[in-house]
């Protein structure tokens, strides 16, 4: 989970070990939802990743949904154990990270797939986290992400529990936020 981090100044080896420390609490973040069968995120940690007034949007079409931190984790506590999202992964597979003093903006992109009420899905979409450096190191206070739309899929090497569902576009606001 999140490291502690000393004080640092601004020089260019301070923003490199800031930019590692980011990378893995992102990391620790995309793994927070991770459920494929075989591994299963701990979301009860979500709380140490972000400052405790941390909220999360997301953005489809012309509306969005808007949460605080313990709203945001009961739904996706709800979603992730009840059996509305099963087999879901999100990865980051493109990131950049912007450093300024105590404060940072990274910019991820990201792919999730997963089964929603019985049908895969597959998506891409783009996260922007604000972080804030506090005593105990960076943490999460904002997420704004956006999906693309998602690609329903047909194949033969989806998941068992998707077989029995609905095939066709699923609009997801699922996983990580």
């Amino acid at each position: 989970m999140a490291k502690e981090m000393p004080s640092k100044g601004a020089g260019p080896e301070d923003s490199a070990c800031d930019t590692n420390l980011i990378d893995e609490l992102c990391a620790d973040f995309f793994a927070l939802f991770l459920r494929d069968g075989q591994r299963m995120g701990d979301l009860s940690t979500l709380t140490e990743l972000c400052v405790p007034r941390a909220v999360f949007f997301s953005r489809r079409g012309p509306s969005h949904l808007g949460e605080a931190l313990p709203s945001f984790l009961r739904s996706r506590q709800q979603i992730l154990s009840d059996g509305t999202l099963t087999n879901f992964s999100e990865r980051e597979v493109e990131s950049r990270t912007t450093v300024v003093g105590g404060i940072a903006m990274r910019r991820s992109l990201y792919e999730k797939s997963g089964c929603m009420q019985g049908a895969w899905f597959q998506q891409r979409g783009v996260k922007l986290l604000q972080l804030v450096r506090t005593s105990a190191g960076w943490r999460i206070c904002s997420v704004l992400w956006e999906d693309e739309p998602a690609i329903p899929l047909d194949r033969p090497s989806r998941p068992p529990a998707c077989a029995a569902g609905e095939q066709g576009a699923i609009q997801s606001d699922a996983g990580g936020g």
